[in-house]
């Protein structure tokens, strides 16, 4: 099992929520923020998590990614299990605007999350990261099964 955790941030939170997920899952997992995507390819199972950034765009250290997945025609040819965490403000119109563009930038490669993608609230949630970590939680035995 090729395992990625992919963080995607403007000030920290979805790193620190990343970095939270990984040290409370059951099954080992390689955390990268910002990564490339030859560096993770051949994931087999993936969690995305992603705030979003001024009107609903991709942080500048995401928008990469987004554009070389965006422009592969099969960027993960092996993956059997997706997750998508979003951590944006509903203050915005724009809420979590990035993590919804990414569902469908993955849906037109016929990649599909084994849940909606998770939204997490941060007007609601002063805690994103413990959120992160206990929404992955519920979904753990579906997305390993």
């Amino acid at each position: 099992m090729k395992f990625y955790v992919v963080t995607g941030s403007t000030l920290g939170t979805s790193e620190a929520a990343g970095e939270t997920l990984v040290e409370e899952l059951s099954q080992p997992a390689t955390l990268l923020h910002s990564p490339n995507l030859g560096q993770i390819a051949d994931a087999t199972h993936l969690v995305f998590i992603c705030s979003t950034h001024g009107a609903g765009e991709f942080p500048d250290t995401f928008l990469p990614l987004a554009q070389e997945i965006a422009s592969s025609e099969n960027p993960f040819p092996s993956l059997s299990k997706l997750l998508l965490i979003g951590i944006g403000s509903s203050d915005y119109d724009t809420y979590n605007g990035a993590i919804k563009e990414l569902a469908k930038i993955l849906a037109s490669k016929g990649l599909e999350p084994v849940v909606e993608p998770i939204l997490i609230d941060v007007t609601e949630s002063f805690e994103p990261d413990l959120t992160a970590a206990s929404l992955f939680k519920a979904h753990e035995d579906e997305f390993f099964a």
